[in-house]
């Protein structure tokens, strides 16, 4: 103030002045004005959301713990748990899992494999087994074993897996609480620590005694010929070899004798991506020491062994693992 009395026109005009110039000096210099205020705001808001999605996860993944059962076997939400009974038997007991569609679970006996070479398994296979599901097992069983060999058979490789149930899948996997959470019924009761299936001295292996003789001879060159292995099987078979390398483990592609189902050109494409891979790949419809004889060792026309076959194939599979 300079002492001065200014007419009333002339000290609003000053102050009129001193505010644009003020605003102008805002401005240069970067300082927040008016909008100041609502970028806080709009920042504390994002805040608040990330906060609340993070409470909201470690919620998710807080109820999937609370909603596992102890015996993985008694339910993971599917149709066959008995996949999981290698957590029944003692810690670290086995020197392979071996994992796949019914070409394994009915094809190969852990029994027979570890009285031919003393390497003791457990056999994972199950009916119409997705590669997906095989990857989830490969990715439990180190929790209860730490096996040395992963055998997968690799017949379910060249089942389509669809996007939307692959994706499922995968988020089951980082959620359980997606997978599990009918498991409420069982906590509620107190079931969770239940002992599920019952683990079988055949060790995953379902033998059969019947006798269906296989007609068709010429099988690797008449049965379908596809021209690549699909994208998802790919993807799964490339995380599970993953998975076997981060536990110290060998991953081995196994095919079982199956006239109905396999061909040369699965053969082909399978010991291609084997080669490419550093994998050791077991083909036993090329390899005519397993002594298969198709008039008596198939129980159903060829797509599968009877016991007879199977022990013909377990001691063949219980060698070639002892070679590796």
């Amino acid at each position: 103030m300079d002492g001065k009395v200014r007419p009333a026109g002339e000290a609003e005009g000053a102050s009129a002045a001193q505010g644009a110039a003020g605003a102008t000096g805002a401005a240069a210099t970067g300082a927040p004005a008016a909008g100041g205020d609502g970028r806080r705001g709009l920042g504390r808001g994002a805040l608040r959301v990330c906060c609340a999605l993070l409470v909201a996860l470690a919620a998710l993944l807080g109820l999937g713990r609370l909603l596992q059962t102890r015996d993985p076997s008694a339910t993971k939400g599917v149709l066959y748990p008995f996949m999981y009974n290698y957590a029944k038997m003692d810690e670290d007991s086995i020197d392979a899992l071996v994992v796949g569609d019914s070409s394994a679970m009915y094809d190969i006996s852990p029994k027979v494999m570890g009285e031919r070479t003393g390497i003791s398994s457990y056999n994972a296979g199950s009916p119409n087994q997705s590669v997906e599901t095989s990857w989830e097992l490969v990715r439990d069983v180190w929790g209860h074993q730490s096996p040395r060999y992963v055998v997968l058979e690799v017949n379910e490789l060249f089942t389509e897996t669809e996007t939307d149930k692959a994706v499922k899948s995968m988020l089951q996997t980082a959620l359980p609480v997606l997978r599990d959470h009918s498991n409420w019924k069982l906590l509620a009761t107190g079931g969770l620590g239940q002992d599920g299936s019952a683990l079988t001295e055949d060790l995953g292996y379902y033998p059969s005694d019947d006798v269906v003789a296989c007609t068709n001879a010429d099988y690797m060159a008449t049965n379908a010929q596809p021209g690549e292995i699909p994208f998802w099987s790919r993807a799964y078979l490339g995380w599970i070899q993953r998975v076997c390398e981060e536990h110290g483990a060998t991953l081995v592609l196994v095919s079982t004798p199956n006239a109905s189902e396999w061909s040369q050109s699965k053969h082909d494409l399978v010991a291609a991506w084997a080669s490419e891979h550093g994998l050791a790949y077991l083909d036993a419809n090329v390899d005519p020491s397993v002594g298969v004889d198709w008039s008596q060792d198939t129980r159903d026309g060829g797509m599968h062994l009877n016991r007879s076959g199977g022990t013909k194939l377990s001691n063949w599979l219980a060698d070639r693992l002892a070679e590796l």
